[in-house]
């Protein structure tokens, strides 16, 4: 009878390790941790927390919707910085309008990821340079925490050395649901 005891046991164990190789330990952290998708809408709260010393007043909290599509791609608008906006950045450099931004993202860890978007700022239908967005993320279910860290760069290239850098910012949100 103890020997039966032993195989099964034996048995039992080689299972439970055959299903822990073949993708049980997946499933078991899966249901352990919080779920980590990205993909879809967003509306955020968004609050500047540090300004480049050029920049003589912070902006406002704002309100921001961010799209994040399966294939790695970020589409983003804002309240502070848009289209028909007219945003003094520094005060020598005179009001700007900005396109919506453009982007891409990739996951780091089972609910992280980075990405970067990219804005054209305008002034008078010209363009004018570009705001560079690098950003770091965290959802749990259906919140976002997001913390941006954003260049300025005068000029039609965008790799050119920014007029300033340092405008970080933190974010959260949740999921826009469909109705």
């Amino acid at each position: 009878m103890h020997e039966r005891a032993m195989i099964r046991r034996g048995l039992f164990g080689l299972a439970l390790t055959t299903i822990v190789l073949l993708g049980g330990t997946h499933s078991a952290t899966a249901l352990a941790e919080p779920s980590g998708d990205l993909t879809g809408t967003w509306t955020l709260t968004v609050a500047p927390q540090a300004k480049p010393p050029e920049v003589p007043v912070p902006p406002p909290p704002f309100t921001a919707l961010f799209s994040f599509a399966e294939g790695g791609t970020i589409t983003q608008t804002d309240t502070a910085l848009h289209p028909a906006g007219s945003v003094f950045i520094t005060p020598d450099l005179g009001p700007f309008g900005a396109s919506d931004g453009l982007g891409a993202w990739k996951r780091t860890d089972h609910n992280r990821f980075t990405g970067r978007f990219v804005k054209i700022l305008f002034r008078d239908g010209e363009q004018a340079g570009w705001v560079i967005t690098r950003l770091k993320i965290a959802v749990r279910e259906d919140t976002i925490e997001l913390r941006g860290d954003s260049n300025i760069v005068i000029g039609p290239d965008p790799d050119a050395p920014p007029v300033f850098s340092g405008g970080i910012t933190l974010a959260k949100g949740t999921r826009l649901p469909a109705r």
